[in-house]
């Protein structure tokens, strides 16, 4: 499929999908759909197992969201109807509910500015790579007006706690890569020059993994863990279940005890 904004290159397993558009790469509603596209079109494709994410433009991976299509939309929106619309059928939420909702890995490799909408869609990532230098990640809505209403309010939330994210929301922070290893918010802050080949090591790591197994531990994480312990465990229990039932945990156990390797065939 051909791309707008997005410039895609596939290697052993992983799909390196670089986001572009100049000069500052804005993310906006086509963007947001080719997204949602080639995720769809990742997932189906057996030959990828691990999507990786960076920016197109140096310095920038997603700057944040394209005010203009803000501002035409302000003061546009009726008040609330009756029935409002179900946030799951908003666009912007759908790329992020597909992105958690997809068994494969997906990276966020952070090469420059994250804020507002590239802070959220990097949170609807599984990890997050950053790289060190003069640019920062954040949620800086709130000087504008508005709130984080691209996810970011409950993803935020749900990876660092209310009280953390409400200090970063509310105040608008925007913060370097060290900063954000700190708290959490990226699992990994290293030089800039170290970005992708730190990034390339884990994606080709979990490339090489149990596809199957890799997949219903996101779906245990992210629909089993918001609920209570009870229900999440349930989640797991069903999950356990259908992987005992692969041929790749027959005979990836099987090898185990010979103390011989074995290759994942995601089946």
């Amino acid at each position: 499929m051909e791309y707008e904004f997005l410039r895609v290159a596939k290697a052993n397993r992983v799909a390196m999908c670089r986001i572009y558009n100049p000069p500052l790469n804005m993310l906006n509603s086509k963007m947001m759909t080719e997204l949602s596209s080639f995720i769809e079109e990742a997932e189906k494709d057996n030959d990828v197992r691990v999507v990786v994410f960076t920016g197109g433009v140096p310095n920038i991976f997603i700057t944040h969201y394209d005010v203009s299509e803000l501002v035409a939309l302000s003061g546009a929106i009726p008040e609330p109807p009756p029935e409002m619309p179900r946030a799951a059928d908003m666009p912007h939420y759908q790329l992020h509910l597909r992105m958690r909702n997809t068994p494969k890995p997906i990276i966020a490799a952070i090469n420059g500015a994250c804020q507002g909408g590239g802070c959220e869609f990097t949170l609807a990532c599984d990890i997050r790579i950053m790289a060190k230098g003069d640019f920062g990640i954040g949620l800086p809505e709130v000087g504008v007006g508005i709130l984080p209403g691209g996810s970011g309010t409950q993803l935020m939330t749900r990876l660092l706690g209310p009280g953390k994210a409400l200090e970063m929301m509310l105040f608008g922070k925007v913060i370097d890569a060290e900063e954000a290893e700190r708290i959490g918010l990226v699992h990994k802050a290293v030089p800039a020059i170290e970005l992708l080949p730190t990034t390339l090591t884990l994606a080709y790591r979990l490339a090489a993994g149990a596809p199957i197994a890799q997949g219903l531990i996101k779906r245990c994480v992210y629909q089993g863990g918001p609920l209570p312990l009870e229900e999440g465990l349930q989640v797991e229990m069903e999950a356990f279940a259908e992987t005992l039932r692969t041929e790749d945990a027959r005979e990836a156990m099987k090898a185990y005890l010979n103390w011989q390797l074995y290759e994942f065939k995601g089946r």
